[in-house]
Formats: structure tokens, C-alpha cells, sequence
């Protein structure tokens, strides 16, 4: 990790690291596991550490309290461990793991983190992507590549010390899976708090997916 600071309120940052991920015992686990009769699973003993490299230039920015990290990136991934879907009968399905011999993507991510001093804080991550993945070995066709970006955003309404609402939003687009794709989602989702009693005893109100 490399950083330097260019002024007072700006740093630029370069980064490489490699990540192992090693499966886990229920991955290995060679023996079938029954969800309910419809739904059964199983690992794969013959599984491989999945290993991952990453390389990341980014500018921090800080000035009173707005903070911004806009950051470029590249990774690449190999022996990536990915759930696999299989129909025994018509009405009972088998997941497995499986290693996907590699996995690419660069893009941008984006953090904004700011506060009015008090009655309101928010914080923003957004991410845009370019993914290649090649799981031709499991017999799931060619290469395949996609455009896509996410992003949550939290927000905090301080009303009092002790009472505080909490906005939390959510949003992917369409992601690449070794056999097929995942459709786009979002959820939108509500936290009050209070804390009577000098703060004593937390009362916590949420409700999710509200749209």
C-alpha cells in the first residue's frame, strides 16, 4: 500500500494485494444435506482454494466533513468457488460447489460519507463494473461478459440525542453467475430508535423492504 498526499485535504492511494480463500468444512463436505424433500445439497471434497488479486488507485478527499474516495480497480480471481444448480427430477433440485476457472472485472468505485453537523449524516457506496467470467469447464458455454453497478446509501435523522431515524436504500443490477445471471433488485428499508432514560434503554423500531 502506497499513499501520497498531495495537500492538505488530498491523498492519492496505490494498493495491490492477493486474498486465498479456502473452502469451508460444509464445502467439503462430501455427504447430501436435505433442506426440505424438494431441496438437497452437498460439497465437493475435490474443491480448490480460490485465490484473488487486486490492484486499486484511488484520491481521497476531506474537507470538514465531506469525505470522498473516488477509486479505480482491476481484479482477477481464479478457482473461484460458485454454487451450481442441478435438476435430479422435476421436482427436486441439488446445489453444489464448484471451482470457476477465472473471473475478471475493472471499474470504479465511488464513497461519500457527509454530516450537517448534527441533525443529518449519510454515507454512499457505488460501484461500476466490467465482468468477464469463463465458466466454460462446468458446461455452461462461452465466456461471458456484462456492464454492471451498485450501490447502498444511508442516511441518519438525528432529532433529538436520544431519537434517530435511519434510511437504508440498496440496488444491484444484473450480475453474471456461472449459469446464468441474477435479475436486478433493490430494497428500501426504515429504523427508528429511541433511547429513553439518558440512553439507559434502546428501543428499536425497522421495517424492510417497504417499496
Amino acid at each position: 500500500h502506497l499513499s501520497y498526499t498531495l495537500s492538505t485535504i488530498t491523498e492519492l492511494r496505490l494498493s495491490y494485494s492477493r486474498r486465498t480463500s479456502r473452502p469451508r468444512a460444509r464445502d467439503l463436505n462430501p455427504f447430501a444435506e436435505y433442506r426440505d424433500p424438494k431441496n438437497l445439497s452437498f460439497g465437493n471434497p475435490l474443491l480448490l482454494p480460490e485465490y484473488l488479486h487486486s490492484f486499486e488507485l484511488g484520491c481521497q478527499y476531506q474537507r470538514g466533513r465531506l469525505f470522498v474516495l473516488p477509486t479505480i480497480f482491476y481484479r482477477t480471481a481464479s478457482n473461484s468457488i460458485s454454487s451450481i444448480k442441478q435438476l435430479v427430477n422435476r421436482s427436486t433440485l441439488l446445489t453444489t460447489k464448484e471451482n470457476v476457472p477465472s473471473n475478471r472485472s475493472a471499474g470504479l468505485e465511488v464513497i461519500v460519507s457527509w454530516s450537517s453537523g448534527g441533525f443529518i449524516t449519510g454515507h454512499l457506496s457505488t460501484t461500476g463494473l466490467y465482468e468477464e467470467l469463463d465458466a466454460a469447464s462446468l458446461g455452461t458455454g462461452q465466456l461471458k461478459s456484462t456492464i454492471s453497478w451498485s450501490g447502498t446509501m444511508t442516511s441518519n435523522l438525528n432529532f433529538t440525542k436520544n431519537t434517530r431515524l435511519e434510511i437504508h436504500s440498496r440496488f444491484n443490477s444484473l450480475r453474471l453467475t456461472p449459469q446464468g445471471e441474477y435479475r436486478p433488485s433493490s430494497s428500501l428499508g426504515l429504523g427508528f430508535r429511541q433511547e429513553p432514560w439518558d440512553g439507559k434503554v434502546s428501543l428499536l423500531a425497522t421495517a424492510s423492504d417497504i417499496l
